[in-house]
């Protein structure tokens, strides 16, 4: 006997398929209706339904100027997505700064902005700054702002993911109990959704490089706190308690001290406050002429050692097949990055396991924060059941 299937149960179907649609049309801007029939195991004949009924409500835009491939002689018409649709904004933020992103329809980042984020005496001062962030953006990004329909968040620490509350972000003195989604649900007038700020990094990856769906690849923060990612062929691995990824929390092997008061920027900005900006965002001059000063070079050749084993330890136990590192210090290819590089070689080596690169993340600055928004147009646009 065959099975009821409520109308509501087929509507949630169908939404569902046209959101995997807007989906994969958004993570492969010009592809064809047959592709996107072979990755979505339909029919011809289904397909061109479906996107005949997003090309009339025009979500999905058929670019006819520029044919795309011949199937049985006929030129096949590139789908994309209409950017003006729909708006998101992203927000990602750590000890050192906040940012903002909008993205359109399509995944493009139409404005960013980064602001000063510091520590603060209270907790009360630390609402008052996330508010103040949060309204210069709102101001500086104007009539894009208003066609926002919801945000997404990329929080540091630890996050209580029912009440949207930081319970502690340990970088910070007095950074505790902030609840951030309900102060800034408030304050946008916007449907808002929060997760770690390390898994928006794998997030934008997988958005903007589709091929890591099929790859595990360990995603690596060094910023003011140290903190990894990791997508296992399209899944972020999250833990049993949304708490997986703190490196910066495991100890260090060089005594009885966790790896990010050893390695990570706030520690190292507080051992070495007379450096300057150019230096901490990778300006392999700047990086290269300050390392001659025997005083520096010990700090950072020693913090670099230290990473190199954390990273090499983590690689032994999650066996990835890319290891990506986001960190300002390594913005440019500089003497610190090739100094990581041989002493994560060197690890490995005498963990006598199978070598992995590390690869540097190039212009990753905002990455987070449009993961974050990436978030959010997954979470209004969803491709499985809840």
């Amino acid at each position: 006997m065959r099975k009821f299937i409520s109308p509501g149960d087929l509507e949630g179907k169908l939404i569902r398929k046209k959101n995997r649609l807007l989906s994969i049309v958004r993570k492969n801007p010009g592809i064809s209706r047959q592709k996107c029939a072979i990755q979505m195991s339909l029919s011809t004949f289904n397909i061109t339904k479906l996107v005949s009924e997003l090309v009339k409500s025009n979500i999905i835009l058929e670019d006819e100027s520029v044919p795309n491939e011949r199937i049985k002689g006929k030129p096949s018409t590139p789908l994309r997505l209409n950017p003006e649709h729909e708006y998101f904004a992203g927000i990602d933020f750590e000890a050192s700064a906040w940012r903002f992103v909008i993205l359109d329809f399509a995944g493009n980042t139409v404005f960013s902005v980064e602001m000063d984020f510091h520590a603060c005496k209270s907790r009360e001062e630390y609402i008052k700054l996330l508010k103040e962030c949060l309204e210069k953006a709102m101001e500086q990004s104007g009539k894009l702002w208003e066609k926002v329909s919801n945000a997404g968040i990329g929080a540091p620490g630890y996050i209580d993911y029912k009440s949207g509350v930081i319970t502690n972000y340990e970088v910070l003195p007095d950074f505790s109990m902030i609840p951030l989604l309900d102060i800034y649900r408030e304050l946008s007038k916007k449907q808002v959704y929060i997760t770690k700020n390390i898994s928006c990094l794998a997030i934008y990856d997988l958005w903007k490089r589709p091929a890591s769906e099929n790859l595990t690849v360990m995603h690596a923060a060094v910023r003011s706190g140290i903190s990894i990612s990791l997508n296992a062929n399209g899944s972020i691995f999250s833990g049993g308690h949304n708490r997986a990824g703190e490196l910066g929390f495991s100890f260090s092997s060089d005594g009885n001290r966790f790896l990010q008061d050893v390695s990570g920027l706030s520690a190292l900005k507080k051992k070495l406050p007379e450096l300057p900006a150019d230096f901490w965002q990778g300006n392999e001059d700047t990086v290269f002429q300050l390392l001659k000063k025997k005083n520096i070079r010990e700090v950072l050749d020693h913090s670099m050692k230290i990473l190199a084993m954390s990273l090499a330890s983590a690689t032994a136990l999650l066996d990835p097949d890319e290891i990506i590192v986001y960190c300002p210090l390594f913005s440019e290819e500089n003497i610190l990055w090739k100094d990581l590089k041989d002493e994560f070689s060197e690890s490995q080596k005498t963990q006598n396991i199978p070598l992995i690169q590390l690869i540097r993340a190039e212009n990753a600055k905002f990455n987070a924060a449009a993961g974050a928004a990436f978030m959010s147009i997954e979470t209004v646009y969803p491709v499985n059941p809840d």
